[in-house]
């Protein structure tokens, strides 16, 4: 097996994933689990967007890494009479918007602003997405699954500009705690979230853990 030991981000796209982090190859092998890891999550999610949904008003939502629209659209779903803008950043966006338009169907699939194909890492995120509106601050920023495949060089900058992005609501899935790494999950990065958050002064809202796959829902914000 091929082992990641450099920060070279180039490195980590062509020799890791494209050799290792083939789903079907690795991890998920097993179809059902696989079904039932996802469903898992989109009941999560939809637990807590209910929830939240009944607080502050959500107006503007920054999806992080959407892939085929699954959660994109349990928050349309759930929002639909409140949200006025929704836009979704993806380092290869292209590849997932036939999918979404299927998941999705075309009513929460249009109410998607901008499907932007953006690097987080890179300085063009943060000037692109200012590019659109410089006035512009989320209500909501959310990503499942993403921050995972950040390399641990660069999370600490990249939580730094999304903090500015938000106007409160910072949420998002990801395994945890960040201690045990799977020999097949090598691309995969556990980051001390918490830490993350609260060193760009934001304050813990809730944190739900789902303990059947190693994995936790974070929601900080700029105030209780």
């Amino acid at each position: 097996m091929t082992s990641y030991t450099n920060n070279n981000r180039q490195h980590y796209y062509t020799n890791i994933w494209t050799q290792e982090g083939q789903p079907g190859k690795l991890f998920w092998k097993n179809v059902n689990f696989n079904i039932y890891f996802y469903k898992l999550q989109e009941k999560v999610f939809g637990f807590f967007i209910s929830v939240l949904k009944k607080g502050d008003k959500i107006q503007n939502v920054l999806e992080l890494g959407a892939g085929p629209g699954r959660i994109t659209k349990i928050v349309l779903e759930a929002m639909s009479d409140s949200i006025e803008r929704y836009d979704v950043v993806d380092i290869d966006i292209g590849s997932h918007l036939e999918k979404a338009k299927t998941r999705m169907g075309s009513k929460f699939y249009n109410r998607v602003s901008n499907w932007m194909n953006l690097d987080v890492t890179s300085s063009r995120f943060y000037n692109t997405l200012f590019e659109y509106d410089p006035h512009l601050k989320y209500d909501l920023i959310l990503a499942s699954e993403f921050y995972m495949y950040i390399l641990p060089k660069d999370i600490e900058n990249v939580i730094s500009k999304i903090s500015k992005l938000g106007e409160n609501h910072f949420v998002n899935l990801d395994w945890w705690p960040p201690l045990y790494v799977h020999e097949k999950s090598k691309w995969y990065f556990r980051h001390d979230y918490p830490h993350l958050y609260m060193k760009n002064g934001l304050v813990n809202r809730v944190i739900l853990n789902i303990p059947e796959v190693n994995q936790s829902l974070f929601h900080y914000s700029r105030s209780i």
